[in-house]
């Protein structure tokens, strides 16, 4: 992608004293194939981002036609699955903050608006600014003001909200500060901003890329709260409850000219290590896959095993780079029901309900986050044999 990239300062501090910590190659997709990633780290604040970069009109051609990109990831909302249990638990965080019992609240990235939905705020006004057709239609019919696009391109009245939030999504906007100037820009002073992103200190090896080059900024408590105070929030109170690999935090709008950003040495050694451990615990996991592969490929093979692979996504993407199964697989399998009959890597993408025809003898679940859940609905066949990647 030459002449794509651009290397850039730290967007915190906007210093450009900064080590590399990470390398890795990614896959993406058609739209980009594989690529080269890397990251740093500031050496003045500890801030970890993505150095260089694909440029904007890139990273918005990527997310408007691939169909890997993380917004058109399906979510399982059956009850108890893990899409409504992380929203059940923002709504046992986020709702002690709510001390009015009316207002107005804006989620941006509000998908189909389950989680203001949840909130059961009767007398609040609902907004939310959401990109996919489909997901804002549903999200309207919960109530909820939706604005088609993106926020960059919207324009509410200033001080508009008291509440404004959004998760799992700072990560993958380009100008952060930017960003955060129209949130400065839309909540009344006093408000509340509630945020979700992925913690950098505690990434999970698994067979697709941890640090995705979708996300090009990377936050620890630290670095977040030097985020939050350069734009004026302060009176930061983090969710001490969640036990997974991300950072859910509250902070509010004040009126404080001393909110000052602070050196921390500390978030950049504690950041060398975590991902020092990272990439070992990366190889043990793939050496791992190879070796128990190599043994269920053996016999599958004599066997004649006709074989599917549960997702079309990132995580089957690396997993067929891992692993030679072409010969063997038959078929790949996803939830998402505007995937079906669409081309994956030469397969057309079946529904679960090949499954019922007997024409698959074992299934690999590629997926990590979701893998339980899929275990769980497939699991009921009887003389399929399933094979999780992560035990």
């Amino acid at each position: 992608m030459n002449g794509e990239m651009e290397y850039i300062a730290c967007p915190i501090c906007e210093s450009e004293n900064y080590s590399i910590v990470y390398e890795c190659f990614q896959e993406t997709g058609q739209f980009l194939g594989r690529i080269k990633t890397t990251f740093v780290i500031c050496r003045d604040c500890g801030f970890m981002y993505m150095n260089p970069r694909f440029s904007r009109d890139v990273l918005k051609k990527y997310y408007q036609s691939s169909i890997h990109a993380s917004g058109r990831v399906y979510h399982d909302t059956t009850k108890n699955s893990s899409h409504v249990v992380r929203n059940k638990n923002r709504v046992h965080f986020f709702a002690g903050f709510i001390t009015h019992d009316k207002g107005k609240i804006l989620e941006i990235g509000c998908s189909k608006g389950e989680f203001i939905d949840m909130l059961q705020l009767e007398r609040w006004e609902k907004y939310g600014v959401e990109p996919s057709p489909i997901s804002a239609n549903e999200a309207k019919s919960k109530g909820i003001i939706v604005r088609e696009g993106f926020i960059e391109d919207i324009t509410f009245e200033k001080g508009s909200f008291d509440i404004i939030c959004f998760f799992g999504l700072l990560e993958h906007i380009y100008d952060i500060n930017n960003f955060m100037n129209i949130i400065d820009s839309i909540i009344k002073p006093g408000g509340l901003l509630w945020i979700e992103v992925p913690d950098s200190l505690k990434p999970v090896a698994q067979i697709a890329e941890y640090f995705s080059f979708e996300h090009l900024s990377h936050f620890i408590k630290a670095t977040l709260c030097n985020f939050l105070y350069k734009h004026g929030f302060g009176n930061v109170v983090f969710d001490n409850t969640v036990t997974d690999s991300r950072i859910r935090v509250c902070a509010q709008k004040i009126d404080d000219k001393n909110l000052k950003q602070i050196r921390s040495d500390s978030a950049y050694s504690e950041l060398m290590e975590s991902i020092e451990h990272y990439k070992i615990n990366k190889n043990l996991l793939e050496n791992g896959i190879l070796q128990r592969f190599s043994l269920l490929t053996e016999r599958w093979h004599k066997e004649r095993t006709r074989l599917a692979i549960y997702g079309a996504g990132v995580h089957t993407l690396f997993l067929l780079n891992l692993l030679d199964l072409s010969d063997l697989v038959v078929a790949i399998i996803d939830s998402d029901p505007k995937k079906i009959g669409t081309p994956f890597l030469g397969w057309n993408i079946s529904s679960v309900a090949i499954l019922e025809k007997g024409e698959i003898d074992a299934v690999i679940i590629s997926s990590r986050a979701f893998q339980d859940e899929i275990y769980n609905k497939i699991s009921k066949h009887n003389n399929l044999e399933i094979v999780k990647c992560y035990k």
